[in-house]
């Protein structure tokens, strides 16, 4: 059998058989490398006994391990980014105690006093009813004298109605349109709905154009959005350009059994309670046909949304308003769908459709968040827009990107996907829907995801070695067989260590990827401030004080508030609450006071300077004899006025005056955002600079500079 001969000795062959002396360098570079691509191929053609069918099975051990390598970075990633940015924005939601553990009583109690508190629990009684009738929520020439404009009734009723918001043809069409949807939908896009029994609720992708192929839902946007009292009333209340949280369509056909009374948000989890905490948040409801008793009409219980809860004999009532009319409401109002007994009409159904509205977020000034207790009827790639840009959407369509949060469509950004599902997953947790829509916000899936992809990292690395060691035993094997033939050892063995350093590059090199734009994303602004705390965060209130732990002296002074209390408070002292800043004014004690003061404003104000003094004891306070003037203390308990040293005739004379001239109580409203920014370093408009609220300038010398500006 001839000698082995390797590469190196077919090269000298060829160089000797050559005339090197006329060549140069350059060329007799290109004849080796010429000559190494000839030994390989000839090697490939001379040695075949592994065949290119081998390769088959390192490749596939390969992409196994590639495939491995990229799950298991992912996890460690994935849990990372849920532990840093994730949690933290569901922990300042409430969610921790609110949810995990909802129906622990001792966690529910721990959440119930919440430090950033800024109202009380209390159930509504009949009295409290602010509206017995529709016709008292018509936004008309009727109602229009009794208040300021429709923003105000709605801080009154929590409820209001505008008729004819949407012409009667774009009524038709939509709610033909709507009736299609229903039709060509499957049931996996419906979101959970009280008493499903023929009630069909669907979240309505406006871009849909082959079950709306005139662009019905897109055109009715627009008409909404360019009514002037709706806009100018939802941006009163939620501030300019509020963010879109959800547009849905509810049908009611005959046999729809009637749902329970209940609010759309929790009150524990939303702005009647915690208003520095979650954004306050409005529906329209809009009639797309006229409804009368006999079609599920949906009943209202006007002031329930300033209670967590309201007796079952309120006197609430169903509206029945005609085609074209939109009811705006306040998550926290109490409601009900009736029963459709409609089976004698010739069309029975009632269709209502939906749009719902938050405020939008405000980076660096605003870190509001969603309340809890909604579904947020809305597909998950609609998130991330706004009222304005319902003005514009046919000519620039909404898209994943916008609800990921990756670019905008608009002028400001909107609330994105995950601060969306973040907020719905709290009801759908509570009714154990399954399977759980946002199951990627649990840290337990991803630990799990996390354990299985080690696992097959583990099982994908000893089948690549298995297959290399068997590779290597098989072509020792052939070499042995074949005795003399070292030249295929050689060359299977160098092939398959560069098999090898290839794999081991390209997974490196896909880790690095990932770990690279992983890293990116920390370093956008969003990450570093939800990471410092700069976003999403409470306001740092002073941590709450049991009361049951407090010393005596302390747990006397602390008062239950009651409905005709008169009650204060600097927590809602923040531009971004926007009307709701002025929540106080409407609970019950308070908008009696205040209508107190509007009748003898006149009075005052023409009463000789020396006599204003006994003006107050005389004609005010007698009326307001058996009703405490209560304040909330720093520890976030509510105590008399007269046990925090208060002057309760100077409050009096000061709200007096600001009736008589309102600008003095706007005035008034923007220096308490003022000292809010000293104290909490939140609250203030960002205009300027701002004084750090730890220095003694923010903490002693603004505030006392502002009290002056105030006197």
């Amino acid at each position: 059998m001839p000698p082995c001969k390797g590469p190196s000795d077919v090269l000298s062959q060829h160089i000797v058989s050559s005339d090197i002396t006329y060549m140069s360098k350059k060329s007799l570079a290109h004849q080796i490398n010429d000559t190494k691509k000839e030994k390989a191929a000839s090697d490939d053609e001379q040695f075949p006994p592994l065949g290119n069918d081998w390769k088959i099975i390192p490749c596939l051990s390969s992409a196994l391990v590639t495939v491995s390598v990229v799950c298991a970075v992912f996890s460690f990633i994935v849990l990372h980014l849920h532990d840093v940015y994730v949690y933290p924005i569901i922990e300042e939601t409430g969610q921790i105690l609110g949810i995990q553990s909802y129906y622990d009583e001792e966690a529910k109690y721990q959440y119930y006093h919440r430090h950033d508190f800024t109202y009380y629990f209390r159930t509504c009684e009949s009295s409290e009813i602010s509206a017995t009738d529709q016709s008292m929520l018509i936004w008309n020439d009727d109602n229009k004298p009794d208040y300021h404009d429709f923003s105000e009734m709605m801080q009154l009723h929590g409820a209001g109605m505008i008729p004819d918001l949407l012409s009667p043809e774009m009524t038709k069409e939509l709610r033909g349109s709507v009736l299609r949807m229903n039709a060509n939908e499957p049931k996996h896009k419906q979101f959970d709905l009280k008493e499903k029994g023929n009630r069909w609720s669907l979240r309505l992708n406006p871009s849909d154009l082959t079950n709306d192929p005139h662009k019905s839902v897109q055109r009715a946007l627009k008409e909404i959005a360019g009514h002037q009292v709706f806009r100018s009333t939802i941006e009163n209340l939620l501030g300019d350009d509020p963010a879109i949280v959800e547009i849905a369509a509810i049908t009611s056909d005959p046999g729809a059994p009637g749902q329970d009374w209940h609010s759309d948000t929790w009150g524990d989890a939303a702005s009647m309670t915690l208003g520095r905490r979650h954004s306050a948040m409005y529906s329209l409801f809009l009639y797309l046909q006229d409804t009368d008793e006999t079609m599920g009409p949906t009943g209202f219980c006007p002031g329930t949304h300033m209670c967590s809860q309201s007796y079952a004999d309120c006197p609430c009532f169903f509206a029945t308003p005609k085609a074209g009319t939109g009811v705006i409401l306040n998550s926290q109002i109490v409601h009900q769908g009736s029963e459709n007994t409609a089976f004698l009409k010739e069309d029975g159904t009632r269709v209502m459709f939906i749009i719902t509205f938050a405020s939008r977020p405000r980076p660096g000034t605003e870190h509001r968040q969603l309340p809890l207790g909604s579904v947020y009827g809305i597909p998950w790639y609609m998130w991330g827009h706004n009222l304005h840009e319902l003005d514009n959407m046919m000519e620039v369509p909404w898209n994943w990107r916008h609800a990921l949060g990756i670019t905008k469509s608009g002028k400001h950004w909107g609330i994105n996907y995950l601060l969306g599902a973040i907020a719905a997953h709290s009801e759908n947790a509570k009714n154990e829907i399954e399977p759980q829509p946002e199951w990627f916000l649990d840290r337990p899936v991803w630990e799990e995801f996390q354990g299985l992809a080690f696992e097959w990292l583990a099982v994908s690395l000893i089948a690549f070695v298995a297959v290399l060691v068997f590779h290597a035993l098989l072509m020792l094997t052939v070499a042995y067989t074949k005795r003399c033939e070292w030249e295929l050892v050689d060359h299977n063995f160098r092939a398959l260590g560069s098999f090898v350093k290839s794999t081991l590059k390209m997974n490196v090199f896909i880790a690095l990827l990932i770990v690279s734009l992983y890293y990116g994303f920390t370093q956008t602004q969003w990450a570093q401030d939800v990471k410092s705390g700069k976003r999403f965060h409470s306001v740092p209130f002073h941590p709450y004080v049991d009361v049951e732990y407090a010393p005596r002296w302390y747990a006397e002074r602390v008062v239950e508030p009651r409905g005709i209390d008169i009650m204060y408070s600097e927590r809602l002292d923040a531009y971004y609450t926007f009307r709701n800043t002025y929540f106080y004014d409407f609970h019950p004690g308070n908008y009696f006071f205040r209508g107190l003061l509007a009748e003898v404003a006149d009075t005052y104000k023409n009463a000789p300077l020396d006599t204003k003094r006994h003006f107050i004891e005389s004609k005010i306070l007698p009326d307001l004899e058996g009703r405490k003037f209560l304040v909330q203390d720093r520890y976030g308990h509510w105590v008399t006025m007269e046990d925090e040293s208060m002057d309760v005739l100077g409050l009096i004379r000061s709200e007096l005056i600001g009736v008589i001239y309102p600008v003095v109580r706007i005035l008034e409203k923007e220096l308490d955002f003022m000292i809010s920014q000293c104290k909490y370093a939140d609250g203030g408009r960002g205009y300027g600079a701002m004084a750090d609220p730890e220095t003694a300038l923010s903490k002693n010398h603004i505030p006392a500079l502002v009290e002056n500006l105030r006197e």
